[in-house]
């Protein structure tokens, strides 16, 4: 019974291990790609986003949110940056992201239909993506 419980206490510490080394991994190759680029304070990210005909509210929350679920000390957020790729947010957590967002905003959800218009658009699922998602939606508000 000793044996069993050591084996199984064995796999959990690898496992926690095996998290700590892609959780160290992903920091340091987030912390990669900024030192290589200009950093982006977030009022410039807000603002190039309103040079591009978005609402500053929107890229500001989107920035906000992205931040906070990250939790990271020193967020360098771009409007191209990739939130699958670069932040590896899974799928489902960007819906819920998206959703507390329009809930915020107080404007409808996001459908597929505007999923579908923005494709053609945008290759990756970017921040300015997430952004222009919350201007089409905001063009019918809630009542």
């Amino acid at each position: 019974m000793h044996k069993a419980w050591f084996i199984i206490g064995g796999i959990i510490f690898i496992l926690v291990i095996w998290g700590r080394i892609l959780d160290w991994s992903w920091k340091r190759q987030l912390k990669e790609v900024q030192d290589n680029r200009k950093p982006l304070m977030k009022y410039e990210y807000i603002s190039l986003l309103k040079e591009k005909g978005y609402d500053p509210k929107h890229a500001e929350l989107i920035h906000d949110e992205l931040k906070s679920w990250l939790m990271l000390d020193n967020f360098n957020m771009h409007p191209e940056d990739d939130v699958f790729r670069l932040y590896k947010i899974d799928e489902s957590d960007i819906d819920i992201l998206i959703d507390d967002a329009c809930k915020k905003l107080k404007i409808r959800k996001i459908e597929q239909k505007d999923c579908d218009l923005l494709n053609s658009k945008f290759e990756t699922t970017s921040a300015e993506y997430l952004v222009a998602l919350l201007q089409l939606a905001s063009q019918e508000k809630l009542k």
